[in-house]
């Protein structure tokens, strides 16, 4: 049987949870983003968002203990960071034009603020060369992919999606089965479709609730 028609096709598409992740600040539900191609390939990746109001030196950024580091600028409409998103990594940010939309992160991944300018003053040294908004991908090793809001005032948003896990999977008759690249061990689960925009998963770890991307925020 071919991987395009090993996938059940209920299940094609891009789907949400909430997965709770151990943080050094305690454990959180962040979003998780599973994509689910007819060819018999999936992703996983999980979105994280912080914000803040943010703080910037000569060489160096800080927007909370989990995103900091140090920055580059290249040129009006580009800079790069090396940061606690990829360690070891630059990664290349360049400004999205006026009136468009970032295009690297679906918009139903973007809260609705991301698109609203803050004007004012600073609260905190801001270098007003990282004032605007932002997107960049970085895709050697793990794929990030991430748009960033910083506003006048210094307040910022900031999403990243990072891929955790990719490859084959097949699923039909309500068994599933992951195989991620690299790993010789599949990851089998059940699920149960419920309705076009919901399905169940379960595995070892419990039952989860998948909801197709774009009918919630």
């Amino acid at each position: 049987m071919s991987h395009a028609q090993s996938v059940d096709t209920a299940l094609v598409g891009s789907w949400l949870n909430r997965i709770e992740i151990a943080r050094e600040e305690g454990n959180d539900k962040v979003p998780v983003l599973l994509e689910i191609r007819p060819t018999g390939e999936f992703s996983l990746s999980r979105v994280d968002e912080d914000r803040g109001f943010l703080t910037t030196d000569p060489e160096t950024w800080h927007l909370s203990l989990k995103s900091h580091g140090r920055y580059s600028v290249k040129n009006a409409d580009a800079f790069s960071i090396n940061s606690t998103i990829s360690p070891g990594d630059w990664i290349e940010l360049r400004r999205v034009p006026a009136g468009n939309w970032p295009s690297l992160v679906d918009p139903f991944l973007l809260p609705k603020d991301m698109n609203t300018t803050q004007s004012g003053t600073p609260q905190n040294p801001l270098n007003p060369a990282l004032v605007g908004l932002w997107q960049a991908t970085k895709i050697s090793g793990r794929r990030v992919d991430m748009v960033w809001r910083v506003n006048p005032n210094g307040y910022s948003i900031l999403i990243t999606v990072v891929v955790t896990r990719q490859g084959k999977i097949e699923a039909s008759g309500g068994k599933l089965k992951l195989i991620p690249n690299g790993q010789s061990e599949a990851l089998e689960a059940t699920y149960r479709v419920l309705n076009h925009d919901t399905f169940e998963m379960t595995d070892d770890s419990g039952t989860g609730q998948w909801t197709r991307l774009g009918t919630t925020r």
